[in-house]
């Protein structure tokens, strides 16, 4: 998997060869982390996890390509991290159970973008794949529910997990931008020591400030 990541990586960042990259950017961004209810399959404890929002942050890196038959293409590595807590395991059979555990996320993604090219205000979308990390901490539950202690200790698992986003960028000064953005994620983990697999589905609302090198309006 870590191989895969890697060459996904190395594609992104060298693809479009003989093509001219002027303007590269950096940008970071920080806001609020929404995790869907997420379900959980395992012995006994075939369920659902609800989650508190959380926060999270994170640091992109990357270029549009300005070639004339592609002004409105890019590339971008995204660093981000976000910590929800669970609030309530509800199994399929038997009472609901208030939890008391944090979740500690972390991913590197690859994406390919597309832009509106011209103009102070311009929208964006993309997507992509990339390495997701997720750590639970030592955690109990209110009520004592078939297959799962009332006090468990953390576990963590890796995964290949897919991203997808949109926002707009607002150039404020020539280079120097603020931005709004929507972002959702999607890892499918496997706790061993838990013994749950669990379908993580998170949507995350940032704000930022992006730099690109090279550009003025």
């Amino acid at each position: 998997m870590k191989k895969i990541f890697i060459a996904l990586l190395v594609c992104g960042l060298f693809a479009g060869g003989g093509t001219a990259y002027a303007e590269p950017y950096i940008s970071i961004y920080s806001g609020a982390a929404f995790p869907h209810d997420s379900d959980t399959t395992g012995e006994g404890v075939d369920g659902e996890v609800e989650f508190d929002p959380g926060v999270t942050a994170g640091v992109d890196f990357g270029y549009w390509l300005t070639a004339q038959n592609a002004p409105f293409l890019g590339f971008e590595v995204d660093l981000n991290s976000h910590l929800p807590r669970a609030e309530k395991f509800r199994p399929l059979l038997g009472p609901v159970a208030d939890t008391d555990t944090d979740l500690t996320v972390y991913s590197a993604t690859a994406s390919v973008l597309v832009r509106s090219p011209e103009g102070w205000m311009r929208p964006y979308a993309g997507g992509g794949v990339g390495w997701f990390f997720a750590d639970i901490a030592d955690g109990a539950l209110s009520t004592p529910v078939f297959g799962v202690p009332a006090s468990f200790s953390g576990d963590e698992d890796d995964a290949l997990g897919w991203q997808f986003f949109a926002g707009v960028d607002f150039f404020v000064l020539p280079g120097l931008a603020l931005y709004a953005e929507y972002k959702y994620n999607i890892a499918d983990f496997d706790f061993p020591d838990l013994g749950i697999k669990v379908d993580y589905r998170i949507s995350q609302v940032n704000g930022g400030i992006s730099y690109h090198f090279g550009w003025g309006p």
